[in-house]
């Protein structure tokens, strides 16, 4: 997840950042979402302080033997505003949240910018290519041959990108 400080500092910035991943930040939205919630927390603080504050006084009420009734239904009130706050508090923070964390990682300032992995550019190249007598076979095609990967059943589970593990193969990633 990214930085919060960030998320909450500059957001055209991020916006225009997440734009070279090819990701649109609804930027109104995110301001939205961060604006209720800091709202609903303030409200909370002040409802906290305010019961604190009305709660003293029944104390002091109490010692010079005065009525406590009108005070404790000032405090019985607060403290149906403020689980009305914690629940608008939660239900932004969790929306937020969710939000948050649909967000990709921002791209280095050296990372090329392309539609996908075949706009990726080389930067270096260490050692020389072996060249072997027989074609070579990449990971999937003998994890394949072998019965050991099924691309098949991940696609099913996990969508495209993901392999099923079986047999030792399995074994040994555990």
């Amino acid at each position: 997840m990214l930085d919060p400080k960030l998320i909450r500092g500059d957001l055209p910035m991020l916006a225009g950042k997440l734009a070279r991943r090819q990701f649109v930040l609804d930027v109104e939205v995110l301001s939205d979402l961060e604006a209720k919630r800091k709202s609903a927390q303030t409200a909370m603080e002040t409802l906290q302080a305010e019961r604190n504050r009305v709660s003293k006084a029944i104390g002091q009420a109490k010692a010079k033997g005065e009525d406590t009734a009108p005070i404790m239904a000032t405090v019985s009130d607060l403290g149906a505003q403020l689980d009305h706050q914690k629940v608008v508090f939660d239900d932004a923070s969790q929306a937020l949240q969710a939000v948050l964390m649909s967000l990709p990682n921002i791209p280095d300032e050296t990372v090329p910018e392309g539609r996908d992995e075949t706009g990726n550019v080389e930067v270096r190249r260490w050692g020389t290519p072996r060249g072997f007598d027989v074609a070579a076979q990449d990971h999937v095609s003998l994890g394949e041959r072998g019965g050991l990967m099924d691309f098949d059943v991940a696609a099913t589970m996990a969508q495209s990108r993901f392999v099923a593990l079986k047999g030792e193969l399995a074994q040994l990633q555990r």
